[in-house]
C-alpha cells in the first residue's frame, strides 16, 4: 500500500485495512506500507509523458542509434539516461551525443513540454553502451 511519506496516521490506516480484510474472509495478509513521496510522485507524472516522446524521437530515428531511454527523480535532479549502440571511442561520438543531447533540451524548452516540466532541474546523460562511458552530461537549469 503507498502512502504519503507525511501521513501521520499509518498505523490506524492499516488497522482499517486489515478489518476491511477480515470482513470479507478472504484469507490472511499481510500489508505492507510504501512511503512515497507526493512531490516526487507527482514530478514523475508530469515527466512521464515528455520521457516517452523522447524516447519515441530518438529510438525511431536510426541516425541517433538510441536502444534505450530511462530516468529517475531519486535523488535529485530528474535525470535522463540515453543508451546508445556507439562506443565511446568512436570518432563521430561526441559530435552524435551532443546531437542527441541539443535534440533533447530543444523538446524540453518547447512550448508543449516545458507545460509539464515546469522548472524542474534535470540531468541529461548520454552512455555509450560497448564501454558504458558516459560521453554528455549537462544538468539545468
Amino acid at each position: 500500500m503507498d502512502v504519503s511519506n507525511t501521513e501521520p496516521k499509518i498505523g490506524e490506516i492499516k488497522k482499517v485495512v486489515q478489518r476491511v480484510i477480515e470482513s470479507k474472509n478472504i484469507g490472511e495478509f499481510s500489508i505492507k506500507v510504501h512511503k512515497i513521496n507526493m512531490e516526487k510522485r507527482e514530478q514523475e507524472v508530469r515527466w512521464r509523458p515528455v520521457i516517452h516522446t523522447i524516447a519515441e524521437g530518438l529510438m525511431s530515428q536510426k541516425e541517433y542509434k538510441v536502444k534505450g531511454v530511462g530516468y529517475s527523480n531519486h535523488p535529485s535532479p530528474m535525470t535522463i539516461t540515453i543508451k546508445t549502440t556507439v562506443s565511446s571511442s568512436d570518432p563521430k561520438a561526441k559530435e552524435l551525443g551532443n546531437k542527441i543531447e541539443k535534440m533533447v533540451i530543444d523538446f524540453i524548452n518547447s512550448t508543449e513540454a516545458k507545460k509539464a516540466v515546469k522548472d524542474d532541474p534535470y540531468k541529461i546523460i548520454v552512455v555509450y553502451s560497448k564501454d558504458k562511458k558516459k560521453l554528455n552530461q549537462i544538468t539545468l537549469p
